[in-house]
């Protein structure tokens, strides 16, 4: 006969932290995000004339660089939710954030991370919301040898050499005039460009759920 346990048995502790919990702090960068580019326009009038519902969580799980393995929904990612959890929680889209990465990222860097998820996010003319893939799925080291070998290889290069130049360039110093004067220096180093920023890609396509 199966004996039903008590709270006070000790195997369900009142310390236990829940997997996912509600990120209001999120939400409301998050709006800041929708308000600020034009490519997410059709998002803000799903939100506003066809009533999508978006929900914001954080993911309790600790997070330790020396032993976890890095993995593509690392960081983030987006959810689209299916008929019986549209209908028991009303919501369409679920983004959740990893709290470890939240608390130590700034806001800049939290703002990239929401936009990229909200890249993935389509809400085409009749209002059906989906989720997309990404733009470009490479390898540093690939490019590197090969250079852009596809045309979404070559937009994002672009992408990434136009942001460079609306950056605020530092205020010139006789270091960094002298520099200027001997002419540009070529690395002799074989390192692959981009591998500190294959981080915020933080990818993922899975089960109605990308990153």
């Amino acid at each position: 006969m199966a004996i039903p346990l008590e709270p006070e048995s000790g195997l369900f502790p009142d310390t236990l932290v829940p997997p996912f919990v509600e990120a209001p702090e999120v939400a409301e960068l998050a709006e800041s995000v929708l308000g600020q580019f034009d490519e997410f326009r059709a998002i803000r009038e799903a939100l506003r004339d066809d009533g999508l519902r978006i929900r914001y969580v954080f993911e309790t799980k600790d997070f330790d660089p020396t032993k976890d393995e890095f993995k593509p929904h690392t960081i983030a990612k987006v959810t689209k939710a299916g008929p019986l959890w549209r209908c028991l929680a009303e919501t369409e889209i679920v983004v959740q954030f990893r709290e470890w990465y939240w608390d130590r990222f700034d806001e800049q860097e939290r703002r990239g991370v929401l936009h990229h998820e909200f890249m993935h996010v389509v809400v085409d003319e009749a209002g059906k919301v989906s989720l997309a893939e990404h733009d470009v799925e490479e390898f540093a080291k690939t490019v590197r040898r090969f250079g852009a070998r596809r045309g979404h290889h070559a937009a994002l290069f672009k992408a990434f050499t136009d942001w460079s130049h609306e950056q605020e360039r530092p205020e010139p110093t006789p270091l960094r005039v002298a520099s200027a004067d001997a002419g540009p220096v070529v690395p002799s180093c074989d390192k692959p460009i981009g591998d500190e920023f294959c981080g915020l890609d933080r990818g993922h396509a899975g089960d109605c759920e990308v990153a």
